[in-house]
């Protein structure tokens, strides 16, 4: 009997992936919980990054960001002019950014954060192993100290041999992400 359990629930989690891949969510993830942060040598003692942990903020973006999604509408234009303009900048010549989709979306948090803290490169193991030079997007949302609408930044990254990301946050970033809410977005 629990072979046909284990059966079943295999059967119903492909077919969910699949339904969600097909709505336009990518082969994503929301999976903060499934994604490594290594931090470097260089970060301050006690310093932590971390996106295990939802909150209401990260749901909300989600949330916006899937109905928008679901209306047949492409990812790029659910982000203001000037960040469209930064993520087409980001794009290797010859790609479409009216084709990206969402890859990875996990919520982000920094404990422990001085503004004595240099930029610093971190290591993201995501569920999905990238291949050197695939078109990536990495991009910072936070709810800034108004409270108004979602501000993005679009990070520097490179593609490490073993698939995971080395994601440059500087210090401007580090501070906005510490002070509240934020979201890591990578398009592909």
């Amino acid at each position: 009997m629990s072979r046909k359990l284990i059966s079943l629930s295999l059967a119903l989690m492909l077919l969910l992936t699949a339904v969600a891949y097909a709505e336009g969510l990518g082969p994503s993830k929301v999976n903060g919980d499934l994604t490594q942060v290594i931090m470097p040598s260089n970060a301050p003692a006690g310093m932590k990054v971390s996106t295990q942990e939802q909150t209401d903020y990260s749901v909300a973006v989600f949330n916006q960001l899937d109905a928008f999604l679901k209306n047949g509408n492409d990812v790029i234009d659910f982000f203001p002019a000037e960040t469209v303009q930064k993520i087409k900048d980001a794009l290797p010549l010859g790609v479409n950014a009216d084709n990206l989709k969402i890859n990875e979306f996990a919520p982000l948090s920094v404990e422990g954060f001085d503004l004595t803290c240099p930029d610093l490169v971190l290591n993201f193991e995501f569920p999905t192993q990238y291949a050197q030079g695939a078109a990536l997007v990495v991009l910072v949302g936070y709810l800034p100290e108004d409270g108004s609408a979602t501000e993005w930044i679009v990070a520097q990254h490179t593609i490490s041999d073993d698939g995971s990301v080395d994601i440059t946050f500087t210090t401007d970033t580090l501070s906005k992400v510490a002070a509240g809410d934020a979201v890591l977005t990578i398009l592909s």
